[in-house]
């Protein structure tokens, strides 16, 4: 190996190794984070709770249980996996997909204004996975799908399943701005992203880690992520599931 080669191939193999050390230490610091936040949350569920017992009547109580429920699952999840501990269980995808849509619907334009074309396979039989890993993945492709639809018309988000030989394909598809071939080969990137709203005029803005968390998330149970993106037409993430994960 010539000398050229030699320093750029240490190079690059620091640069992976700031990288990785970098991403330990968010994981780190997150960890604490989520740790407090559980308190805070542990106040919201119970007085979700109480509310909802007390006047079951209002509108969107029982939607604050729920959310603060699979809030306080996540947090579970994420504190057992900084102990190298998860529990799985048998989850069904097309309940798991329902219910990230049905949460969406707190989002006005996601409600009001988004079409949606929904086609699930009622057939599957249910996977083996920690239901965090794929609610959190799949739900942050939902919403990167109603953000990149922000200054669209018409808006239209597709979710279809299906069985196709050994694996179940799950293709999530927008009517957003699309993405440019130059950033396909960096999505996945921690901490980068498209989005460059400032907040003002409700415009996303990205951290950068959603497609970083759901590629990370999926990968123990070999899930393949495909992207197909047309500028100015939209964008399709598809996954492939063994059945057998």
């Amino acid at each position: 190996m010539s000398n050229v080669r030699l320093i750029d191939e240490t190079r690059r193999l620091y640069s992976q190794v700031v990288q990785s050390e970098r991403m330990a230490s968010v994981g780190i610091v997150a960890a604490g984070i989520v740790h407090n936040l559980k308190n805070y949350l542990t106040a919201i569920q119970g007085f979700a709770e109480l509310l909802a017992h007390n006047h079951p009547d209002i509108v969107g109580v029982e939607e604050i249980v729920i959310a603060s429920g699979k809030m306080d699952h996540m947090i579970a999840d994420i504190l057992a996996k900084s102990r190298q501990r998860k529990t799985a269980e048998e989850v069904d995808l097309n309940t798991l997909i329902r219910r990230e849509l049905d949460f969406l619907l707190a989002d006005a334009v996601f409600k009001y204004e988004v079409e949606k074309d929904i086609c699930l396979a009622e057939d599957l039989s249910p996977i083996e996975c920690v239901y965090t890993d794929f609610s959190q993945a799949i739900g942050n492709l939902l919403h990167n799908a109603l953000d990149a639809m922000h200054d669209r018309d018409p808006k239209k988000i597709a979710v279809t399943m299906a069985r196709q030989d050994e694996h179940i394909e799950v293709a999530i598809s927008d009517t957003g701005c699309g993405i440019a071939p130059k950033d396909l080969e960096r999505l996945f990137e921690p901490f980068f992203t498209t989005k460059l709203g400032t907040g003002e005029e409700d415009e996303p803005v990205g951290t950068g880690l959603g497609l970083y968390m759901a590629k990370r998330l999926l990968e123990p149970y070999k899930v393949k992520m495909k992207v197909e993106s047309v500028v100015g037409e939209g964008t399709t993430f598809r996954l492939e599931i063994p059945l057998k994960v």
